[in-house]
């Protein structure tokens, strides 16, 4: 952002250079780069097809456009987006960076002369910069209308670690907790690891107007001294999702979104709920209502609910996590799980200590499809039924055989089966009466007569005779065109609970589990002689946290060695 008017963008950026390239006064300025072909003629330092170095908000495309030329005036409310990489020494790509100072100068804006209103259109962003060589406080800032009171800055320093950066930055969210007083910084990190939520003089942002218009104004009295308060009071019961990826054997942290629950919040969506912000690259958010959001905000959960992620930008191969941590969530009876539709499996989340799950995207469309990952929600409070198994074998191409066993069964109306073939958007298949409704436990079995050939999954919704519903957890069965394999899940392990998905693969088998010392920390041994069978082990629970090698053998000489990871 830019404080002054009066100079063009080549008299205070590019130092009034009169040739590309020229460096007048090193240590200021920065080089300039456009993809037009008349770059140089325009003023420009290099013609750079593949991009422009500076750019401005177009909130009709949700893009950013090159400027045209750097003899147009260096103010422009919107703020830029200028990739600085370094003084106007450094010319080409392979050059290492330099430390610089961009100035300008000219009239400021005062209690007289100010700032010009900017307007945003329902369901739009809108870029702005902070008029004033001041920090602003975001309490003091005027929005009308539908402008919701979030604030999206570009942080550099997020995405990198040490001087090895892993990107070129990505937006953080200082979002208002209105009506309780204070500002969550979502993924926080980077240049707000110390909470710091001013806008800072020279820094752009974006605000956004989810439903209605909305003007957003500046006046003197937005200003505040100083440049790292904080105004953050009390906690709010919250969900945080963090992703990273790992760099050097570091964790690099990439984008993050939270979930905040309290009964001052509304589970309809308003202005307390922020949208997202797209990143270049890893990006994740919640989604909702065909909206994309950073940060949700409900009432405390009291029936089943389900927080739906969408990932994008994964680069095949390349490991990332999930840390996944909770304020004010250890509620007796809560119990929440992440699925991982992709691998089909389940990993309860354990607000005592932050979570910690592997994933990578492969050639599998499926592994990085935006919406391989849930977060399920169980409030604390008793359910007519429980749900303790649920499998489902192919045994044609057209017929599925999908089974489930249920404990302290009561006031259960109905079973329906579910199906889909995305993961997501299930369908009733057909529907079962429950055998028991006494209280005691109960075995059901379902045949799929006009299963699909496809990839399918499977889930179970109990409907109560009050109205209310639960779910089984949700199972895969593979294609028609079925591959032996040996899966072993979850990776890392929680709860102590080792999985083994057989597929096609009948026989005796041995599990032994070594630690980095090979001391064997579980030995078994099994006998499959299903087409499709899962088997769960225990680990002991006094093992500590780390890597352990698995190795699966049988009598035929087969051999499957995993390197596992224990929570």
């Amino acid at each position: 952002a830019v404080p002054a008017i009066g100079q063009t963008v080549k008299a205070a950026w590019q130092e009034g250079a009169a040739t590309a390239n020229a460096n007048l006064l090193p240590g200021y300025g920065t080089q300039l780069t456009s993809m037009l072909s008349s770059a140089i003629a325009l003023g420009f330092d290099v013609y750079s097809p593949t991009g422009n170095s500076i750019k401005t908000y177009n909130p009709v495309t949700d893009l950013w456009d090159g400027i045209a030329s750097t003899s147009i005036n260096l103010y422009n409310k919107k703020g830029y987006m200028l990739f600085v990489r370094g003084d106007r020494s450094v010319t080409t790509s392979g050059q290492a960076a330099t430390s610089t100072t961009l100035r300008s100068t000219g009239t400021i804006y005062d209690a007289v002369s100010t700032p010009p209103v900017t307007s945003i259109a329902a369901g739009k962003f809108e870029s702005m910069g902070n008029p004033f060589a001041s920090a602003l406080d975001p309490d003091r800032i005027n929005l009308t209308g539908g402008v919701a009171r979030n604030f999206y800055v570009w942080d550099p320093k997020l995405t990198t670690i040490g001087i090895s950066a892993w990107g070129l930055g990505a937006f953080q969210t200082i979002s208002s907790n209105f009506p309780i007083p204070g500002y969550t910084i979502i993924p926080a990190g980077g240049s707000y690891a110390g909470g710091n939520t001013n806008i800072e003089s020279g820094q752009a942002f974006l605000m956004a107007a989810p439903f209605a218009s909305g003007t957003v104004s500046f006046s003197e009295d937005d200003k505040t001294s100083g440049s790292n308060l904080v105004y953050r009071s009390g906690v709010i019961r919250n969900i945080k999702t963090n992703l990273f990826t790992s760099l050097n054997q570091e964790s690099v942290l990439l984008d993050g979104v939270l979930n905040q629950f309290d009964d001052v919040y509304v589970n309809e969506l308003d202005l307390s709920d922020a949208l997202k912000m797209k990143n270049n690259g890893e990006m994740l958010s919640i989604t909702r209502e065909n909206k994309e959001f950073v940060l949700e905000r409900r009432s405390v959960v009291r029936e089943k609910d389900t927080i739906f992620y969408a990932i994008s930008g994964l680069r095949n191969r390349q490991n990332y996590h999930f840390e996944i941590s909770g304020e004010e969530m250890n509620i007796p009876g809560l119990e929440v799980f992440l699925e991982d539709k992709y691998l089909n499996i389940q990993t309860r989340i354990n607000f005592d200590q932050p979570n910690r799950y592997i994933f990578h995207a492969d050639e599998n469309p499926a592994s990085y499809d935006r919406h391989r990952f849930m977060l399920i929600i169980n409030p604390a409070r008793p359910l007519p039924v429980t749900f303790t198994q649920i499998s489902a074998e192919r045994l044609t191409d057209k017929l599925i055989e999908v089974k489930w066993k249920v404990e302290s069964e009561s006031n259960v109306a109905e079973y329906t089966v579910e199906k889909s073939t995305t993961g997501n958007n299930f369908q009733p298949a057909g529907v079962v009466a429950p055998v028991q409704n006494n209280g005691g436990n109960a075995e059901y079995r379902f045949i799929d007569r006009n299963a699909s050939a496809a990839i399918t999954w499977y889930r179970i919704q109990a409907k109560f005779r009050d109205g209310n519903k639960d779910f089984s957890a949700i199972v895969k069965v593979n294609s028609g065109k079925i591959i032996p394999a040996i899966e072993v899940f979850p990776n890392p392990i929680t709860d102590g609970k080792l999985n083994l998905a057989f597929t096609k693969m009948k026989g005796d088998y041995t599990l032994r589990v070594f630690n980095d010392a090979a001391q064997v920390v579980l030995d078994s041994r099994m006998w499959i002689d299903n087409d499709q069978e899962t088997l769960s082990f225990i680990l002991n629970k006094n093992i500590s946290t780390g890597y352990y090698n698995c190795l699966i053998t049988n009598e035929n000489g087969y051999k499957l060695n995993i390197r596992i990871f224990k929570n």
